[in-house]
Order: C-alpha cells, then structure tokens, then sequence
C-alpha cells in the first residue's frame, strides 16, 4: 500500500526528441506519477507527440533565464496549446503581472492546470512572505503553488517544509523545495509531509546541485516502504 502523500515527477532535460520519449518511457517503468517536459532543454522535438506519448501526466514549463522573455512567454503558449495536464508558470515572471496573468487566464481556458512557481535563488524569505505569496497564487486561479527557495540552514529548511501545512490552510496544494545542496532532503521528505509532488531528474547525467535522480529517490521510497 502506498504510504507517500505527495507525487514523483520526472523531469525530461534531454534535447533530441528520442532520448525524450526514452526518458518519459524510463519514468514509467520507473513508477513516476508525472513527468516535466523542460521546454528550455527540449530543443529538437514535436511537442505534441512528446505531450501525448504515455500514459503519465505531463508538466510543461520553460525555465527562466534560458530565452528572451517573448520568447519564453511564445514557448508556454505554444505548451498550453498541446493541452498538456499543467503547466508551471512563474509569479514574479519577467514581462510583468499583466503576461503572467494572461498566461494563467489562457491555461484555464484552455483546461490545463496552473502550477505557480515562486524562487528565490540567494535566500528562504520569511514565512510571512511565502504565505503572502501563495495567498497570492490562490487569489490568481492557481491549482498548485511551489516554492523553491535558497537554503542557507537548516532552519531555512523547516521554514519552506513548515509551508505545506500553511498553504493547506489557505486551500492551496503546494510544492515546498529547499534549493542547493544543503535543502537537498527536503525534495526527499517533502512529499512525506505532503507537499504535492517532488522533481527528480530521469537521466543521472543531468542532476543539478541538491537534486536525486529518479531511479535513486524510488528506490529510497520503496526501502522506507513508502511506495
């Protein structure tokens, strides 16, 4: 019997539209409840085939920094027009509330999910900001909310962890990730706490700093008995 609360994404980084349909084939042998096709790192490839390919919910999202703002904001339209199960789209995103609004009002209409994305790559804010935040996202139409935030101590850690249970009351499901090497056991004990899903890269060759491969965070799951 399952005993994890949260889900397990796989995120698909690979470039060539093969290794991503490998990819997304290795998370479901793997047992992941969704998987993130990284439209920043999917370069080659027809989207719609990579949306429709399995039976596993697809996440797209186009990370920033990676394209030009219109470029980016081009990338997740042409995402939410594949219909895909959600798609992530930033809060403080870079053209502004009013594309950032409109984004959210388009995945709505068109049936798809919003996951809205909070970061902070240098610090954890307080908690009265983060739940400002997410109040925020609830108030936008958000179905999900994600904070993905700096660790600099362990207290850090337990402030983003401390969030799930805050949002839950504010009646919005969140992602809660401490970020960099120090908050790494977060994306393992987050969904154990019930934050809404935790990221693991399909592919080992394409782990960022903090992050547990696929493979390695289910197998970790099953010897806790977990899954």
């Amino acid at each position: 019997m399952r005993r994890l609360v949260g889900k397990i994404c796989g995120i698909v980084f690979a470039s060539e539209e093969k290794d991503a349909l490998r990819e997304i084939d290795t998370a479901v042998e793997l047992g992941a409840d969704l998987v993130e096709l990284r439209l920043d790192s999917i370069l080659n490839a027809e989207l719609s085939k990579l949306v429709k390919h399995q039976d596993i919910p697809k996440i797209v999202t186009d990370i920033a920094g990676r394209r030009k703002p219109e470029a980016r904001a081009e990338m997740l339209k042409k995402g939410i027009s594949m219909h895909p199960d959600y798609v992530d789209i930033n809060y403080d995103f870079e053209l502004g509330e009013k594309a950032r609004d409109e984004l959210i009002l388009l995945a709505k209409r068109q049936g798809v999910r919003v996951i809205c994305s909070f970061h902070d790559y240098d610090r954890t804010p307080s908690e009265s900001i983060m739940l400002s935040v997410v109040s925020k996202m609830k108030k936008l139409g958000s179905d999900v909310g994600k904070i993905a935030v700096e660790a600099n101590s362990i207290e850090d850690c337990k402030t983003v962890l401390n969030m799930i249970s805050k949002s839950a009351e504010v009646g919005l499901p969140l992602i809660a990730i401490s970020t960099g090497n120090l908050g790494s056991f977060t994306r393992l004990v987050g969904p154990i706490y019930g934050s809404f899903l935790t990221y693991a890269p399909i592919s080992s060759e394409n782990t960022s700093l903090g992050q547990i491969p696929l493979e390695e965070l289910i197998l970790i799951y099953k010897r806790l008995n977990l899954i």
